[in-house]
């Protein structure tokens, strides 16, 4: 299982990295010599050769940043940051595409069109948040991902890899040598080229959709809608009914309630129609 990244971006686009070293409470520091850095993919390679490090002109000048050419293929990438005492890692989850840019979540509602009320940090913020959420619920990736199997194994002829919509193989090797390996791409099942693995078995593949299906994106916008205009309710999250001026009382669809998984009825309505189950280890 895949470590939580950082930040997520994109194959196919340059991208610039920050980092930031901290000391023993959590707390950022700002080092008094050079910061280095080391760029290396989910399989170990190197992506970027350890070196010095840009410091960002800002009023933050502990933050260091570091330019990477455009990755090819989903994966996961660990850079990590030195100034020969203390270290840290940044890590950055390659993804296929995105749901959505920031220009286009904040096209969709009139409301977020202030960048100083809504920053384009802050959409990203929800746009991760809405997408890791709707993967989990419906079980499989909506975009091209990256995944990691590691498994102690004894004399297993196949597996079925976590994730549905398998797409490709990536690495594979047991005990550190590298094996063959057979995708059937529809059953996400992998078998070992005729023989059984014995051992520390890694499997490196990608998973999910090319991009998401019509209907899944317009629930991705309106939940993440939802999400960015959360403070703005004037309703605790803890309510789950409310009484009018007028009087009535009313019950709220609340995520995790009464069958809701959402708490927008129209978002859980296409999340269901998406929904698939996982299967196991064969």
């Amino acid at each position: 299982m895949l470590p939580v990244a950082d930040v997520r971006i994109r194959t196919g686009t340059p991208a610039t990295i920050a980092g930031q070293l901290y000391d023993q409470e959590g707390d950022p520091i700002t080092p008094t010599v050079a910061v280095t850095v080391g760029v290396v993919d989910l399989a170990g390679d190197e992506i970027e050769a350890p070196g010095t490090a840009t410091a960002t002109p800002t009023t933050a000048p502990t933050v260091r940043t570091v330019e990477l050419e455009a990755v090819a293929e989903p994966d996961l990438l660990t850079a990590t940051w030195t100034d020969g005492t203390t270290t840290s890692t940044t890590l950055v989850e390659v993804a296929g595409r995105h749901y959505a840019g920031p220009q286009a979540i904040r096209a969709s509602d009139p409301a977020l069109a202030d960048p100083a009320t809504y920053p384009d940090e802050r959409l990203i913020q929800a746009r991760r948040a809405v997408e890791d959420e709707f993967e989990r619920v419906i079980g499989y990736a909506l975009v091209p991902r990256v995944g990691l199997v590691e498994a102690l194994v004894d004399e297993a002829p196949a597996l079925v890899l976590p994730h549905l919509e398998a797409r490709t193989i990536r690495s594979a090797t047991l005990d550190g040598v590298a094996i063959d390996t057979e995708l059937n791409p529809e059953t996400g099942r992998v078998t070992f080229a005729g023989y059984a693995a014995t051992g520390l078995l890694r499997i490196v593949y990608t998973h999910g959709l090319e991009r998401p299906t019509g209907e899944a994106l317009e629930a991705f916008y309106t939940r993440a809608r939802d999400v960015l205009h959360r403070d703005n309710r004037g309703l605790s999250d803890r309510m789950t009914t409310f009484t009018s001026d007028i009087g009535g009382t009313y019950a709220l669809a609340v995520a995790g309630r009464n069958g809701s998984l959402t708490g927008i009825p129209d978002v859980d309505v296409v999340l269901r129609g998406l929904r698939r189950v996982t299967p196991g280890i064969a």
